[in-house]
């Protein structure tokens, strides 16, 4: 993983519990039951050469909450990490690792479970992956665990949070994570996402996204806080994903910002 971008420098780096690198001295909020969510992350970014075995990440969004929607304590039997990914080549997600099983939501019922639940459009509305005429499977990649476990009777936040972590990489984070790829789509073209890798691979440009409304609108797994929290904010590639083989990606980053109201943000 090779990124640029910008961390809280204190509190939490994309859901773990130490510093950042800095260069974020508030944290952006966000709400699914906010209809004014606007905050902004604003790049220049030139894409010269993408190496087709590896995932680049246009975006990639970093929070931490709990299963019961509480903010994250740094206990990490409890807490999970959430991130919200756009991968330019739209690479199908490894379950398991390197060497892992590969995963791709689409409209096939083996499918379909690795989509989120459902899609929130920006009007509110929402489309089940079931409904294969109206969901916009082109969007999404990887959405997961498939579903969220079922708490039984007594059964604690800690227990449910092992459960997730039983789903994903154990080597890249110390506790349990969830998170949603999602592939560029003109479902988010509307928030300034492109909505092709030809968009980026056109040219260099400043791009400036409506971070805020998009994340209002993304499912994740879990009780929805009533206040989503944002950490970090990265460009870049997760290298050598192709089975050990040389990957190359050449990419500049410049003039990256975190774009927010002071009453819609924490300190960090």
């Amino acid at each position: 993983m090779i990124y640029t971008g910008a961390d809280t420098t204190r509190g939490w780096k994309g859901g773990y519990p130490w510093d950042g690198r800095g260069a974020m001295t508030a944290r952006p909020l966000s709400s699914p039951s906010w209809s004014d969510n606007d905050f902004r992350v604003r790049f220049w970014l030139n894409v010269s050469h993408l190496d087709t075995a590896s995932s680049f990440y246009f975006l990639n969004t970093g929070s931490c909450w709990q299963i019961d929607g509480s903010q994250c304590t740094g206990d990490l039997t409890r807490d999970i990490t959430r991130y919200i990914l756009m991968d330019l080549n739209a690479q199908p997600h490894v379950i398991g690792g390197p060497g892992g099983r590969a995963v791709r939501c689409g409209p096939a019922p083996a499918d379909r479970v690795h989509c989120p639940a459902w899609h929130k459009r920006a009007d509110g509305s929402r489309v089940s992956r079931d409904d294969v005429a109206a969901f916009p499977y082109d969007a999404y990649i990887y959405a997961g665990p498939p579903t969220p476990p079922a708490a039984s009777s007594g059964q604690s936040a800690t227990a449910e949070a092992g459960l997730f972590l039983a789903h994903f990489d154990n080597f890249s984070n110390p506790q349990a994570q969830d998170f949603i790829k999602i592939a560029p789509s003109p479902e988010w073209a509307q928030y300034g996402f492109p909505a092709s890798r030809d968009e980026v691979m056109a040219g260099p440009r400043t791009w400036e996204l409506n971070v805020g409304q998009f994340t209002g609108v993304t499912p994740m797994l879990g009780t929805e806080p009533a206040q989503r929290v944002w950490a970090t904010f990265n460009v870049g590639p997760e290298m050598g994903l192709g089975g050990g083989r040389q990957a190359v990606n050449v990419w500049e980053v410049a003039q990256f910002d975190v774009l927010a109201y002071a009453n819609r943000t924490i300190p960090a």
